[in-house]
């Protein structure tokens, strides 16, 4: 499918060149694969990167395509959406939204109402290929159009479908945000490994290696994650005496306060458009 596919990217930043990436890689043609992207500098940096149409208008970039996939920044998402509508053929051009914080009913507000519009949620693993993307689709995107927009986001890491799309705000808190919360922890790790006199290159090392390994296990075993961090914690060992300084401090706690509070501010910077719960 990902083979014959006309798609127009409206935006070449980090997530579309991506997306551009593993499309190519898992076979898109390049010669339907077309870029509307205004700054020159970008333009120029993605002519070097891929051999696809790149053109400095977003009305010439659209031109026979069949998924529009809009990938700029919120804030410019209305005045592309309306620029573009007049030339979006409705049920037969599928409008894939990677923006952060654009709802469904905000783009049809924006267009017209009939036409097909998926949101998408990558997160930034997204550009090394070990993404996971939450989709949402309006009433008017067909089975065959969910494939196709599943066979783009694909290209980047796993895909799952969201029938109802306030989720996406604790979608965002988690897998959106989920990247920095590790990071933040990996930091932690790093610096104390370093206060107890291991050099910063090594204890690098030994951070990356074991949040791989972790995650790898965690994984590829069916056994929940609490039987996994049991296995480790031996009754009077070095894992116990750390668990029992976070539970002391109620990580637990402090990590759902967390989440609930990147949920809210995702649900606060969402542009209005009627009911907006969750």
């Amino acid at each position: 499918m990902i083979q014959k596919l006309n798609i127009s990217f409206i935006g070449g930043g980090n997530m579309a060149h991506s997306l551009i990436h593993g499309l190519i890689d898992n076979g898109a043609d390049v010669s339907r694969i077309k870029i509307g992207e205004p700054n020159h500098s970008r333009r120029k940096e993605l002519s070097k990167s891929f051999k696809v149409e790149i053109h400095e208008d977003n009305l010439s970039s659209i031109k026979n395509s069949e998924i529009i996939v809009l990938a700029v920044k919120p804030h410019i998402v209305e005045t592309v959406i309306t620029d573009l509508t007049e030339k979006i053929s409705h049920s037969k051009t599928l409008v894939l939204s990677i923006a952060a914080g654009i709802t469904i009913q905000n783009i049809e507000s924006w267009s017209r109402p009939d036409i097909p519009i998926i949101r998408a949620m990558p997160n930034t693993p997204s550009l090394v290929k070990a993404g996971i993307t939450a989709l949402c689709a309006n009433s008017y995107v067909t089975l065959n159009q969910k494939k196709k927009a599943e066979s783009i986001m694909s290209a980047v890491g796993t895909v799952l479908w969201l029938e109802d799309e306030k989720l996406m705000n604790i979608i965002t808190a988690i897998s959106g945000s989920g990247p920095a919360y590790f990071f933040y922890f990996m930091e932690s790790l790093v610096q104390a490994a370093i206060l107890e006199g291991i050099d910063e290159k090594l204890a690098k090392k030994l951070v990356l290696e074991t949040t791989i390994g972790a995650a790898q296990l965690a994984s590829e075993t069916q056994e929940s994650l609490s039987i996994l961090r049991e296995k480790v914690t031996s009754r009077g060992g070095t894992t116990e005496a750390a668990i029992e300084v976070f539970e002391a401090y109620d990580v637990n706690e402090v990590i759902k306060k967390a989440v609930s509070a990147a949920r809210i501010r995702a649900k606060n910077l969402a542009i209005p458009s009627g009911d907006n719960n969750g």
